[in-house]
């Protein structure tokens, strides 16, 4: 026998012995193990102190704004300042300044064109799929024990690949949402711009009568029923996380679409029809509201307490799903097309940042697989439990007296 084998042979009786005698001393020893090689993998830049773990909004945020900060500055206060210090030089200036005056119509074009573009260089940012969560899962599974002791009793792989496929629809279903806004965005503006150019009055100029906004309401009321649509669709793979088969998807999706698409010619024969204008009215205050039913619906979904997500955020996202019944009427109050079209656009980008924190945390990921489990046992517990219920109240009632 070798001299390195009876060292080792030695070493591995004296950590037999203290183990014996300090009971959870070679757990304790392998946790640091781990711990520092953790360490090393990641390198002195992302160490534990310079970023935190992104498993909630917050850690996530304060990452994003350490990396970001420099391009965060020049994107938004810069810009902002500007905004603002034009919109005072404006505002002093005379009434009568001509074509230099600040009107309702170029402020609405300047905002609608400027939120199309931030929409659209949102929506190339959105991931279809990230290759270390699938590393992740791989890991974890790789692992004959449980990665984090009690915390984690057992690590079903197959659920979480499965759920990461989900993800990825459920991303797919995202980026498309954000293309329709864009879309939408890009449409109201051509819309505005063409009616500016030709001069022609935007909201009705009589009792009546339908402004240029009107007419072209069946265009914009598409968009932005196609974005509820795909909406939808990622409301779907959050409520049913066990069904992953992508023809009932895209099958639902055709449906939607068609739906949409009739109610969309429907708006345009009745803009055309005096007779049937009540009912482009009826279908545009359905289609709104119907809108923010599906922005609560997975608002309601997102506030699950296995994702947790700040509370301020999920007030506002229901106040997001609340204002979506007034697009009906912005072809008739510029005012309130400016006020509300600016408010839906800071609710988007702060939904876009959830969402993101989702996708790229792997807290998606996670939220989808653990639902799955829940659902594995958690109705047929009901169902037990309701029983036993019945079972109990027919006994009371069978006692009682005739």
């Amino acid at each position: 026998m070798s001299d390195s084998e009876i060292n080792k042979g030695v070493a591995r009786q004296a950590g037999e012995d203290l183990a014996g005698q300090f009971p959870g001393l070679d757990e304790l020893i392998e946790k640091t193990i781990r711990r520092e090689l953790g360490k090393r993998r990641l390198g002195p830049v992302r160490s534990e102190r310079a970023f935190l773990t992104p498993d909630t909004f917050v850690n996530w945020f304060r990452n994003l704004t350490t990396k970001l900060k420099g391009i965060y500055s020049a994107a938004v206060a810069v810009p902002g300042l500007l905004t603002v210090g034009g919109l005072m030089i404006k505002a002093i200036q005379s009434p009568l300044g001509g074509v230099n005056q600040l009107t309702k119509e170029r402020f609405l074009l300047s905002i609608l064109f400027l939120q199309s573009f931030v929409v659209f260089v949102l929506f190339w940012m959105i991931p279809s799929r990230r290759a270390v969560i699938e590393e992740a899962i791989g890991e974890l599974g790789n692992q004959s024990e449980a990665p984090h002791g009690k915390e984690w009793d057992t690590f079903q792989a197959e659920k979480y690949v499965r759920a990461n496929a989900i993800s990825v629809k459920f991303l797919r279903m995202w980026k498309l949402a954000w293309l329709a806004w864009a879309a939408l965005y890009f449409a109201w503006g051509g819309v505005v711009l063409a009616g500016y150019l030709s001069g022609k009055s935007l909201t009705p100029p009589g009792q009546g009568q339908i402004g240029w906004m009107g007419i072209w309401s069946p265009l914009t009321g598409f968009f932005n029923n196609l974005s509820s649509v795909f909406l939808l669709m990622c409301y779907r793979e959050l409520a049913f996380p066990t069904d992953a088969n992508e023809d009932d998807q895209g099958l639902l999706l055709t449906v939607l679409v068609m739906i949409i698409s009739i109610v969309g010619v429907v708006e345009f024969i009745s803009i055309t029809s005096a007779p049937l204008y009540p009912v482009g009215k009826v279908t545009g205050w359905v289609t709104g509201f119907t809108a923010g039913a599906v922005i609560a619906l997975l608002t309601g979904r997102l506030d699950s307490k296995l994702i947790n997500p700040p509370t301020a955020i999920t007030v506002m996202l229901y106040l997001y799903a609340a204002i979506q019944g007034s697009v009906v009427i912005f072809q008739e109050d510029l005012e309130l097309m400016i006020a509300v079209t600016s408010a839906a656009f800071l609710f988007k980008v702060i939904l876009f940042l959830l969402i993101a924190w989702l996708s790229g945390s792997g807290v998606l990921t996670f939220y989808l697989a653990e639902l799955n489990v829940i659902y594995e046992k958690a109705f047929s517990k009901r169902k037990i439990f309701a029983r036993e219920v019945l079972r109990k109240e027919q006994a009371t009632w069978s006692m009682r007296p005739e």
